[in-house]
């Protein structure tokens, strides 16, 4: 997006990039549950009946609400996948084998245990020890034939995970490098001027937009001293 053709440790003989580029839960652990473990449940529940279980939660404040299910839902974002990830333990407990169930359950402990803004040894035992709960369990979820056709695990976004308690005790608590700002300032650079345009000419309009709001912005600021 920014002309960077080759990354910067690309003549670094002894450079090892998972010690020092740090897994990022916006898009690594939401975007997993929504790709992966969303599917697996799907397919061992069903989708109509995830679908109507889903529609029969009990409206909460400070919780959505799905009436028609999460399955034909489009265009979601990652907030979406987050509030979808807090109910479906309760959503396929006892509907699914028990051994199946442990492995989503490893995956969920270690994605919101991994998220904590302070860490101790203690913990990250803990966060090792999910992950390989879920290693342990894994089988389960193959014959029930979560995985399709596939008779692998190379899932990347899984086997990072594996770096994510030596990068917690090298660089620390992962939520210090979440992605948050950027993606709100893509929202204020990017969609909304994109939004307020024809749809021609992005590049042209979306500066003239932030050029003028800009100006706006300086004369308020003005006008107010």
């Amino acid at each position: 997006l920014n002309g960077v053709l080759f990354p910067f440790w690309l003549n670094w003989a002894l450079a090892e990039p998972s010690s020092f580029i740090t897994l990022e839960p916006l898009h690594q652990f939401f975007k997993m549950f929504w790709d992966h473990d969303r599917k697996w449940c799907s397919r061992m529940l069903g989708a109509d009946e995830l679908d109507f279980w889903f529609s029969l939660l009990q409206m909460c404040s400070g919780y959505r609400h799905f009436p028609d299910g999460i399955m034909t839902l489009k265009q979601t974002s990652m907030r979406l996948h987050r509030e979808v990830q807090q109910y479906i333990m309760g959503i396929v407990a006892g509907s699914i084998p028990q051994e199946a169930l442990s492995a989503i359950w490893a995956l969920t402990d270690f994605r919101y245990r991994s998220q904590a803004p302070r860490l101790t040894d203690a913990d990250i035992t803990k966060l090792t020890a999910s992950l390989q709960e879920f290693h342990n369990s894994k089988t389960a979820l193959m014959e029930a034939g979560v995985r399709g056709l596939l008779d692998h695990w190379q899932i990347p976004k899984l086997e990072m995970m594996f770096a994510v308690a030596p990068g917690i005790l090298g660089m620390g608590a992962l939520v210090q490098w979440s992605a948050d700002v950027t993606e709100h300032a893509h929202i204020d650079i990017i969609k909304n001027p994109a939004r307020s345009g024809n749809n021609q000419n992005f590049d042209a309009q979306i500066c003239r937009y932030l050029d003028r709001q800009e100006k706006c912005w300086l004369f308020m600021q003005a006008t107010t001293m």
